[in-house]
Formats: structure tokens, sequence, C-alpha cells
């Protein structure tokens, strides 16, 4: 999963739209960059490093602006639109939305699913695993897109016992923030790194979809 960053560096480098228009990427490339920067062969320590790259935020939270060039192009809200809804039918049954057009606003829900877990013998589930879920801001101004994308806990299941042993527990509450015992310290650490992960992959996927509503409208257009 964390070879995804690798990959949209090289993806998103440069968003040209068709019409001279460009979507700037910088500051989300350069976000990407940062968090590669924190990695370790030991998960414990890169765990420690993210978190303070993360500035000890009790949510995993980003948010980007992806300003239009030239400063003059003014942002398309169809084309925002169609972005959106591709996003959705790629995962319809992991993505819900509440829609607030009046202010150009927009918050989704995309669930990330599995993000750490115990493997037993043949590297099946075993025990435990943790899911993730995260609040998606997207606001359309005239010349830019801000995204902002925040998570603060996590769901842990047990596969082999009831339902009173799935909660949802904090991120804060779990390491790399404090130490309960060395098993759960490793699956939420690796559940830390890969929310992380799984927030820039989701970013790099909707502005992939953005540029693509530019092209096919662009296409229409001529």
């Amino acid at each position: 999963m964390k070879r995804i960053l690798f990959i949209c560096i090289a993806v998103l480098c440069a968003v040209n739209i068709r019409a001279q228009v460009k979507i700037n990427v910088d500051s989300f490339n350069e976000a990407i960059e940062q968090f590669n920067q924190t990695k370790d062969n030991n998960k414990k320590k890169w765990g420690k490093n993210l978190l303070e790259l993360n500035k000890r935020s009790s949510t995993i939270s980003y948010k980007f602006e992806f300003p239009l060039e030239p400063e003059d192009a003014q942002l398309d809200i169809e084309k925002v639109k169609t972005a959106i809804a591709a996003y959705l039918d790629a995962k319809p049954y992991q993505r819900q939305i509440a829609v607030d057009w009046e202010n150009n606003q927009i918050t989704l829900v995309s669930a990330f699913g599995e993000v750490a877990s115990r493997k037993g013998y043949g590297g099946k589930t075993f025990d435990m695993y943790v899911q993730a879920a995260a609040r998606i801001d997207i606001t359309a101004e005239a010349n830019k897109l801000a995204l902002a994308m925040t998570i603060d806990r996590y769901y842990y299941s047990n596969t082999f016992k009831s339902i009173e042993d799935c909660y949802w527990t904090y991120i804060n509450r779990t390491a790399p923030f404090v130490s309960v015992n060395k098993q759960e310290d490793a699956i939420y650490t690796d559940a830390y790194i890969s929310t992380c992960s799984r927030c820039f992959s989701e970013v790099s996927e909707f502005i992939t979809l953005l540029m693509l509503a530019y092209d096919d409208t662009t296409d229409e257009e001529e």
C-alpha cells in the first residue's frame, strides 16, 4: 500500500489540462515526499517519525489546495461534480455523500476498509483487524479547489468473538501515541502508517478523476 505514494509523485508531477489550464499539485507532492522521508525499516520508529511529522495531532488530517494556472483560469463546478460522481461510482459501497452546492461545498465519507490486521498461518487475517474511514471536505473556489481529509478513530473487529468485542477506538488512544501491549502496538502502528498512506492515494484518485473530467468535457466541446 505504501508504494502508491511513489506512484502519486510520478502521476501528478505535472497536471496539464487541455485548453491551457493546469492544476498545480506542488503542495500535494511535497507532502508525499515528506511522508516518504519518515520511512524506516523499523515500523515502530516509522510510526513515531510520522507522528512527529503530523505534529502529534489527535487526528490524521491533511489539507491541500489545488490552484489553477494561469491565475485567471476559473474552476468549472460542473467538472468538479463529474469528478465527484466518478469517485463515488468507483466504490459505491464504501462512499457516501452529502452535498451543499450553495456554498460550493461537498462532504464525503470514504471507507478505507482494513488498514491493519494480525496475520495467522498462511498470511490470512487472524483474530483482529482494524478499519478506518475518512471525512473528506471539498470546497470549490473561483480558481482553486481545497480538499481536507480527516480521520479521528478506527474500528476494531475481532473475528472470533462476539459483537461486544468490536468497537470504535480513537486514534490518539492507540500506538504510536500510546503503548498498550506489544501486539496491539504493532498492529495500530501499522494502521497509522497505512491510514496516512491511504489519504494520499484517495486524494490522488480524486484529482486524477478531475483531470479526466476536464479532458472529457473538452473533447465534447471540440
